[in-house]
């Protein structure tokens, strides 16, 4: 990558980054997402899903808790910044600033398990098998959804042998983070298409009032 597009992938970062600060920083320190999940994480106390999305707690185990926030925030943008960069090596700035663009309509709490899911899903897609057994692994790590990137492979046109290596590679790491939190009863449904619907619907709506009353 060139010094130009280093310089302009990081630029979109830290506009990724600053965004997701303005939206969500009313929720960060709540116990069950981001980051303020992630001490609970690591004592074992939280429940599923967050409980099994350890890549961030980890990063931040040996961090003094006076730094936490700050470091935080740093792996938030290194995870950030490899993301958009292996969009930008496999799919250019045409489809990386789309997706950069798509991003801010996604957030409204203190996430950042996204980053490895969005990672694998665009390592899948470009046909690189080291890079999508790296950005397999961050995501085994971070999220239930990893076990979807094999198929991710295979849909998009690649070898079936290779996205057997990806599925072995996912579930092993998958039944170690669930060997080593243990069963966690769950504080939300799996599927939430109901939820969603209704809170996009009162997000849309929120946005949509200052027209309403003009």
């Amino acid at each position: 990558m060139s010094l130009e597009n280093l310089i302009i992938v990081s630029i979109m970062t830290f506009i990724l980054v600053r965004l997701s600060w303005v939206i969500s920083e009313r929720n960060v320190g709540v116990i069950w997402n981001g980051f303020g999940a992630a001490q609970n994480v690591l004592n074992k106390s939280s429940d599923a899903p967050m409980a099994y999305r350890i890549l961030m707690p980890l990063l931040l185990w040996k961090i003094p808790n006076q730094y936490k926030l700050i470091f935080y925030f740093i792996f938030n943008w290194l995870l950030t910044f490899a993301m958009l960069s292996t969009s930008f090596l496999f799919f250019g700035l045409n489809v990386t600033l789309f997706l950069a663009l798509l991003i801010p309509i996604t957030i409204r709490y203190d996430y950042w398990d996204w980053i490895p899911e969005l990672g694998g899903v665009i390592a899948c897609m470009s046909g690189n098998l080291p890079v999508a057994i790296i950005w397999s692994i961050l995501s085994a790590l971070s999220r239930e959804t990893s076990l979807a990137l094999p198929i991710v492979w295979m849909a998009s046109g690649f070898e079936v042998k290779y996205s057997m290596i990806l599925a072995l590679i996912v579930g092993v790491f998958r039944y170690g983070v669930f060997r080593w939190q243990g069963n966690k009863k769950k504080y939300c449904e799996t599927i939430m298409l109901d939820r969603n619907g209704k809170e996009l619907k009162e997000w849309i709506n929120g946005i949509l009032a200052p027209i309403y009353d003009l």
